[in-house]
């Protein structure tokens, strides 16, 4: 895959963690970011390749709603009975996603972008894009407490997000991972300035 010249710091860490705190901030200190799990969303309905594949595969019930938009409690129903459907679809999903970033990219025109995505370290081409990562940490019981009030959701739905998406930091990383501890007893902007100066030195 060819390197954008752009470098990128992905910015990873579970639901709840704090990964769009750490986004805005970054933002903030002139770092653009690409929201990788809010395009994901997004491309069910505006990336027509996506569409048609569920849609052949799937179903045309599965957007036949009033707004015309996917039905995705439907279609989470069909894939949380059937594994290799799960597989199939994410795979068209990261492959739709990657596009999109890759396209992104290529018209920034600063030294550093980020790269925010709960499952980076799962997409392996996402990663080999990646010059530096930084791992946004918390406490458990903050994370579902911060869950539950953003998503209004039952504590034992959040502990089963939050198993389901459990994914350990690769032993054979190689890009320069930076820990940033989100739980409201550290002050995060001066973790995030010492992130921010370790970049112009790579």
């Amino acid at each position: 895959m060819d390197l954008p010249s752009t470098k990128i710091i992905g910015i990873t860490g579970g639901i709840g963690a704090g990964k769009s705190v750490i986004a805005r901030i970054f933002k903030e200190m002139g770092i653009t970011v690409f929201d990788c799990d809010s395009v994901a969303k997004s491309l069910y309905n505006s990336d027509d390749t996506l569409r048609k594949f569920i849609v052949e595969n799937y179903g045309q019930s599965l957007y036949n709603t009033p707004s015309g938009k996917l039905d995705r409690a439907l279609l989470a129903k069909i894939l949380f009975s059937d594994s290799q459907a799960l597989h199939k679809v994410e795979e068209q999903v990261h492959s739709r996603t990657i596009e999109s970033f890759k396209q992104w990219v290529a018209i920034q025109h600063t030294e550093w972008c980020g790269l925010e995505s709960a499952i980076l370290y799962k997409v392996k081409p996402l990663m080999d894009m990646c010059n530096a990562v930084v791992e946004v940490d918390a406490p458990e019981a903050l994370r579902i407490k911060r869950v539950r009030v953003r998503d209004d959701a039952p504590i034992e739905a959040i502990k089963k997000r939050i198993a389901a998406q459990y994914i350990t930091i690769p032993t054979n990383l190689i890009q320069p991972l930076f820990c940033i501890v989100n739980d409201d007893a550290y002050p995060l902007l001066p973790q995030v300035r010492k992130v921010f100066q370790k970049l112009s030195q790579l």
